[in-house]
């Protein structure tokens, strides 16, 4: 993100501007025509961003598939990988097996900071995440960014798709049975808003790599409700003013 960082310039001042405000926070969300009854208990972004866990169904679906079905890999140091990567199908088939079942039996000791060779998705982490009594709020904020995130490391081949925004959901899924809204922040000058529509994120759904079954994609689409544009937060939000690219220049020199 570099000198534009959306994080410091604009989720950050955001949260300022709302927390603890009740009327402010409602006042955001009436953006996607929904609200809260309550005060958020917990405020998470910019350096101390939510961490969130991916599923276990996920992990081991990846697995499998990196096992089973990939076979274009940057070379490894780490030996179960190398026979996961390089090996005979026989060996690769018994690698996928004993990956599988390392997360059936130590899913719970999974942490961020993990390095295990059989994890091929790591915690993620929106751009904002606040929580409620009963709901949680995740924004995924952009600002100069060209387009929406849709790969990780260990999916982002030709034919590979991840979407940030369906990773957070899944994860947040994973993390609470509230009630969950799930949104990006933008600027109203990008060039992928039919993107963010929901039609377009219910296709996206149907374009990762790792299958979803039915159900999960019902929920996952429940908890999504669009984009809003850092312009109109603006003119909603009275008394908030981001920091322009030329004021931020002039701070850099």
């Amino acid at each position: 993100m570099g000198k534009y960082n959306s994080s410091t310039y604009r989720v950050e001042p955001l949260v300022k501007h709302i927390a603890g405000d009740l009327d402010r926070i409602n006042s955001l969300l009436s953006l996607f025509n929904i609200s809260v009854s309550s005060l958020p208990t917990e405020y998470r972004y910019g350096n101390d961003e939510k961490l969130l866990k991916p599923t276990k169904k996920h992990l081991m679906k990846i697995a499998e598939y990196v096992g089973t079905i990939k076979t274009q890999f940057p070379k490894n140091k780490n030996k179960d990988r190398d026979i996961l990567y390089y090996g005979t199908r026989e060996e690769k088939a018994k690698k996928t097996k004993e990956a599988i079942n390392l997360i059936e039996d130590h899913y719970s000791e999974i942490q961020p900071s993990s390095r295990n060779w059989y994890i091929f998705e790591g915690y993620t982490h929106p751009d904002l995440f606040i929580e409620g009594d009963d709901y949680i709020l995740i924004g995924e904020g952009k600002w100069t960014e060209s387009h929406i995130t849709t790969t990780t490391t260990n999916l982002s081949g030709d034919n590979e798709y991840r979407n940030q925004m369906i990773r957070h959901i899944q994860a947040a899924l994973n993390y609470s049975n509230k009630k969950i809204y799930a949104f990006y922040l933008v600027d109203s000058e990008c060039c992928y808003l039919s993107d963010l529509a929901i039609d377009a994120f219910a296709k996206q759904l149907e374009c990762e790599t790792i299958k979803i079954d039915l159900d999960e994609k019902k929920k996952i689409l429940d908890c999504y409700v669009g984009y809003v544009t850092w312009q109109d937060i603006e003119k909603q939000l009275e008394g908030l003013k981001f920091r322009t690219k030329e004021e931020i220049d002039k701070a850099y020199k």
